[in-house]
């Protein structure tokens, strides 16, 4: 089993009490693949569809579009063999993995799609580490 360590660039967003269940982890198999992402991160003028799919036959992936860890308790899982297919409008952080009925996992993979229209949060705001629960006032984000 490998050990799971959380680095949430914004603890609003979750906050994680203990490393995430994934399963078995297998980085090592050559039939485990990881997820596939359609396009790669980046920023982006107009909506896109993404999809997410792996190539390992009787696969599933386990993902989120919120920016936590996906796990056995948190995210949204695909059919065995189906992709997931995602409409990115907005900034929007995808995390996955793959996983086998057996419960052998890959590791967690994240693509982060911008959209320029969008007025983003500055840098030292997302990397500041908050109190859970504490209102964010203007100072904060100055």
């Amino acid at each position: 089993m490998m050990a799971c360590e959380v680095a949430l660039l914004n603890p609003a967003i979750a906050q994680e009490s203990s490393p995430p269940n994934f399963g078995v982890q297998k980085n090592n198999q050559p039939d485990l693949s990881d997820p596939n992402f359609s396009s790669p991160g980046g920023v982006y003028q107009v909506p896109f569809n993404l999809v997410l799919s792996c190539n390992s036959l009787g696969t599933s992936v386990i993902y989120t579009t919120d920016g936590t860890l996906p796990s056995l308790k948190n995210g949204t899982r695909t059919e065995a063999g189906k992709p997931a297919l995602l409409q990115i409008g907005k900034t929007t952080i995808v995390r996955a993995f793959t996983i086998t009925k057996e419960g052998e996992c890959s590791m967690s993979l994240t693509q982060t799609y911008l959209f320029s229209s969008e007025e983003l949060l500055p840098v030292n705001w997302v990397a500041t580490r908050r109190t859970p629960g504490a209102a964010l006032d203007q100072s904060d984000a100055a």
